[in-house]
């Protein structure tokens, strides 16, 4: 038998390295190495180095070339989304609306007279700026029309518990008392006066107006459940839209009107936001999941793009839902200064004026707002 060939060992090829290595420091470095065991060299390994060795020298000569072509290196450069493409205010990668509107103006929505904590569930705004609040605490149960700059213009009691507040043409109120079973039509210009009581046949407690002239109100209708009744002025009824106690079990929060007609109901169970037609279609149904962090809406306004914005006492925050019925974004949140937003409307303008729980007011920028 042929003997074995005897390898070279690890001491063996450290004395041979260290022959031809002139610096100093490599060999103080190679003679402090510790050998891990007998070290042998495979059969292949040889040709495995020369192997590696020339694809090292392929990558280093295509890398050189690159470099010398930065036409060449910027291709290979991650591509990036075309600027037209990326939504203004929204992040590449979060989607969240980054261009936040600011508080342009706080004020109190107190007045020397109220005798306990104001309970502002309802606001409107004026075409000159100016904004009613409806106070709905027992012992003050008014409305109150303030100044842009803060000041208090008037109040006027409206009668017994006011539930909800609309406005509608020539700086009209309309305000209803379901306890009374009565819609008051207030004068808003100048000093808040009431014009007419008119009598209904039903308890309305959630209001919204329409530039076509009528009034929709929600009420409950024992024993189907809670409808919407469309209303003109004058309080005649119109139309009656009936909402299936299965499906919504629960009493509608708020109401509002968008520039195309659709109604917007604001839920507080498994559907938070419905969108129905005036024949009673649904085109619209929201409902928000844990992700989406609703946990209290109170409110709801929609903009001339009918985008719908909740209120959230809970967390502190007003929601935007997109037209499509997509969770689009928290707008404000306590980081925007916000505070127990109880209700909001749009202004003229486009901003946005928030009612807080703590009775203040607080105007938002309307250049910001998506």
């Amino acid at each position: 038998m042929l003997e074995k060939e005897q390898l070279p060992t690890y001491q063996q090829t450290l004395s041979t390295v260290l022959k031809f290595t002139p610096e100093k420091k490599t060999s103080e470095f190679l003679k402090n190495t510790r050998a891990l065991g007998e070290v042998k060299l495979a059969k292949g390994t040889t040709k495995q180095i020369e192997r590696q060795k020339a694809g090292t020298d392929d990558k280093t000569t295509s890398t050189a070339a690159v470099n010398k072509n930065p036409k060449r290196a910027s291709q290979q450069k991650r591509k990036e989304p075309p600027a037209e493409n990326i939504a203004p205010g929204k992040g590449s990668s979060s989607g969240e609306n980054t261009s936040k509107p600011k508080v342009v103006a706080s004020f109190s929505g107190r007045h020397s007279s109220d005798t306990m904590k104001t309970d502002l569930r309802g606001i409107v705004s004026f075409s000159d700026g100016s904004i009613v609040v409806m106070d709905t605490q027992f012992r003050n149960k008014r409305l109150k029309k303030i100044n842009p700059r803060g000041k208090l213009i008037s109040h006027l009691d409206p009668g017994d518990c006011p539930s909800s507040m609309a406005l509608i043409a020539d700086s009209d109120l309309v305000v209803s008392l379901p306890t009374e079973k009565e819609l008051v039509l207030v004068s808003g210009a100048g000093t808040l006066v009431v014009k007419t009581h008119i009598n209904t046949s039903k308890s309305y407690f959630s209001l919204a107006t329409s530039t076509d002239d009528y009034i929709a109100a929600v009420a409950p209708s024992p024993p189907d459940g809670w409808c919407v009744d469309l209303l003109s002025f004058t309080g005649e009824m119109l139309h009656s839209l009936a909402l299936d106690r299965i499906r919504f079990p629960s009493p509608p929060k708020d109401i509002t009107l968008t520039p195309c007609g659709l109604i917007y109901i604001l839920f507080g169970g498994k559907e938070t936001v419905v969108g129905i037609t005036t024949q009673g279609d649904i085109t619209l149904s929201f409902s928000a999941s844990v992700q989406h962090g609703v946990r209290r809406p109170t409110s709801i306004e929609c903009d001339e793009l009918d985008n719908a914005f909740i209120t959230d006492v809970e967390t502190n925050k007003i929601h935007m839902i997109t037209a499509a019925g997509q969770y689009h974004s928290a707008l404000l949140s306590r980081h925007d200064g916000l505070k127990d937003p109880k209700a909001l409307c749009r202004m003229e303008e486009g901003g946005l004026a928030v009612a807080q729980g703590n009775g203040e007011i607080k105007i938002f920028a309307t250049s910001s707002v998506p």
